[in-house]
């Protein structure tokens, strides 16, 4: 579903940079995990650091999520100290803040402040308004808004677009559920994205909007994904094609999309 997303799809082959911005994400989560998986490896360090601090020259939304993952990874550290060694994780996050100083460097020179005024303008509505209840809300709206566009791009406002929306919305909470108890230190690392997506617009860094939070949106399908190889783990062995056919099933929508929609002009 992920490799047929009609957003993945037109914003990977144009110049607008969000489907880069998925990549970067992606990838920097995969470094964490990777260095999660060893993390006493100091030459996974060092390379890890210096990758992830190139791929954020790329995108800057990355950037709040590199700087998640980073407070996760040392949360993940402080729980092992003193027998975890420091030093790979110090090579990890040096690089990655460089990395960061120089792109976050790089959008404050380019934007002068009458852009900045007027993009702020522009993207009103993609800031959440004041108060904790109403901020909530438009959190799980704009979460919702942001996963449909980076799924099906068009709006999901058919029935079964809808379906396709929130069937994967669903089977990530149960996914959430269930690895949270396994596996916490990568869920968070996985999260930070999502995470990084809402904390930039509270803060008024960066809009949480359809294609600006693409980046926001992929760890559902994770997450959903995760479901359903339980689901499949726990299905008798004759039954265990089902989660791969549903799958299968609600892609092929997507596949529809692609090849008779119009590309989007923006």
């Amino acid at each position: 579903m992920f490799a047929v997303s009609p957003a993945m799809v037109w914003y990977g082959s144009s110049l607008k940079p969000y489907g880069g911005d998925v990549a970067v994400s992606l990838f920097l989560v995969w470094l964490a995990l990777r260095y999660l998986e060893r993390p006493d490896d100091l030459p996974r360090g060092t390379a890890a650091g210096v990758a992830g601090g190139a791929a954020l020259l790329l995108s800057f939304p990355a950037v709040p999520t590199a700087a998640l993952l980073g407070v996760a990874l040392v949360a993940a550290w402080w729980r092992r100290r003193p027998a975890r060694s420091v030093a790979p994780l110090a090579r990890l996050g040096a690089g990655w803040t460089l990395g960061a100083a120089v792109a976050g460097g790089m959008a404050l020179r380019l934007l002068d402040p009458a852009t900045d005024e007027f993009m702020r303008g522009f993207w009103a509505e993609d800031f959440p308004p004041a108060g904790p209840l109403a901020g909530l809300t438009w959190g799980i709206a704009k979460l919702y808004e942001t996963f449909a566009h980076s799924l099906v791009f068009v709006p999901a406002t058919d029935p079964v677009l809808q379906f396709l929306t929130a069937l994967p919305m669903a089977l990530a909470v149960v996914g959430l559920a269930i690895a949270a108890r396994e596996r916490r230190a990568r869920v968070a690392l996985l999260l930070a994205s999502a995470a990084a997506g809402l904390t930039a617009a509270f803060m008024h860094l960066l809009p949480l909007d359809h294609r600006v939070g693409l980046h926001a949106g992929w760890p559902v399908l994770v997450l959903a994904a995760f479901a359903l190889a339980r689901l499949r783990a726990s299905l008798p062995r004759p039954w265990r094609f089902v989660p791969y056919a549903a799958g299968t099933l609600m892609a092929v929508p997507l596949v529809a999309i692609v090849l008779l929609a119009a590309p989007p002009s923006v």
